[in-house]
């Protein structure tokens, strides 16, 4: 059994890793993706959305697309950012939703609520204002693998909405998103 010592530690050295370990730590591989640097300059799930035919508008370091739901009448932006970023051999680009938005932080019941939730894949990130933007979010998220076909694109964005916005309609919010 690793002692809890043994694990602060590690994780001051950048990993949450029990001692003498097989392989490399996955949490330095999170930390890698949270604070990286694009790899490489180029764009390819733009690229590829433009080949789905899909509609957006670069908004400067991100596209932003509108989906519109025609069963519940509601709609929903997705946002892909621009920027390429590496996980040993895969190239990802991120493409998120809003689920919710405010000036205001979400209270203890709301964050208690979302984050307890467990997705097949993607998940949510708390994000606080800063200098680039003035309100508290709460994104869905996934990586797109850069070398995904038009239509698996097209799946990878209509999962994003989806689940962000059946999120938003758990929280009882009205379609402001």
């Amino acid at each position: 059994m690793t002692s809890i010592a043994a694990l602060i530690i590690s994780s001051s050295l950048g990993a949450l890793v029990p001692p003498n370990s097989p392989g490399p730590p996955l949490f330095a591989r999170h930390i890698e993706q949270v604070q990286g640097t694009p790899v490489q300059p180029t764009d390819p799930v733009g690229k590829t959305m433009t080949a789905a035919k899909l509609l957006f508008s670069d908004i400067g370091g991100f596209y932003k697309m509108k989906y519109d739901f025609t069963d519940t009448k509601r709609s929903q932006f997705a946002f892909v950012r621009q920027e390429v970023y590496a996980y040993n051999s895969l190239s990802v680009q991120e493409a998120y939703a809003l689920v919710y938005e405010d000036k205001t932080a979400p209270d203890g019941e709301v964050l208690l609520k979302l984050f307890q939730k467990s997705f097949g894949i993607g998940g949510l990130v708390l994000e606080a204002p800063s200098d680039k933007q003035v309100f508290w979010r709460i994104r869905f998220r996934i990586e797109i693998p850069t070398n995904s076909t038009p239509e698996r694109v097209k799946t990878y964005i209509s999962l994003v909405v989806g689940t962000a916005d059946a999120t938003e309609k758990e929280l009882g919010a009205e379609d402001k998103l």
